[in-house]
């Protein structure tokens, strides 16, 4: 499993205690990558450029996580990227984006970071996903998880009221739900075809 943009590590160390041994992550912040190995022991992560770690890889990773990330780069790197990502999986390998969800009312994650660029649609992550060689794609709301009174009330509140206003919302405006996901993240899953060969191995 490879996390591009792992950030201090909080995901490395998750899959760690998950009982996943083989996992490495990549983060261009060297802060970051020295607080993840300082401070939570993780030797299994660099500081980098991910295009540059990935170079010629191909069906290397059962999975690759990309988890707010991609609102931060540019539409080509982007797309590269996700090329990248494409060669370097196995066949049916998983690759898992999580972004800030443009649906969402008043974007508010976008917003969060000066340093996010833009946030996307089930429409838009799937354009960026295709140019990226995908073809198959899952999307997932992510409803506030339930870990005491207040949430339930916050997770009961948004499903009985705000979701299905919101959802009446857009097909009064635009004719459609949109995907019918309005959560601030949008998580989408998709998997490189078993029939997908790099270039590299095809030659």
């Amino acid at each position: 499993i490879l996390d591009i943009g792992c950030g201090y590590g909080r995901y490395l160390k998750a899959l760690e205690l998950g009982g996943y041994g083989n996992v490495f992550g990549i983060d261009v912040s060297e802060e970051q990558i020295a607080y993840a190995q300082d401070r939570l022991g993780l030797r299994n992560c660099i500081c980098g450029d991910a295009l540059e770690f990935l170079g010629d890889q191909s069906d290397t990773y059962d999975a690759i996580l990309l988890l707010d990330v991609m609102e931060h780069l540019d539409v080509a790197y982007a797309v590269d990227l996700c090329r990248a990502v494409h060669r370097a999986l196995k066949p049916n390998g998983v690759f898992i984006v999580l972004v800030p969800n443009a649906l969402s009312p008043l974007c508010p994650h976008l917003y969060a970071d000066i340093t996010h660029q833009r946030a996307y649609t089930t429409d838009s992550v799937e354009q960026m996903l295709r140019l990226g060689g995908f073809d198959s794609f899952r999307h997932a709301a992510t409803p506030t998880p339930v870990h005491g009174l207040k949430s339930l009330v916050r997770r009961t509140v948004w499903e009985l009221v705000i979701n299905p206003l919101l959802k009446a919302y857009f097909l009064v405006v635009v004719g459609s739900t949109l995907g019918g996901i309005y959560t601030p993240n949008l998580l989408t899953v998709t998997k490189k075809s078993s029939g997908t060969l790099s270039a590299s191995r095809a030659n």
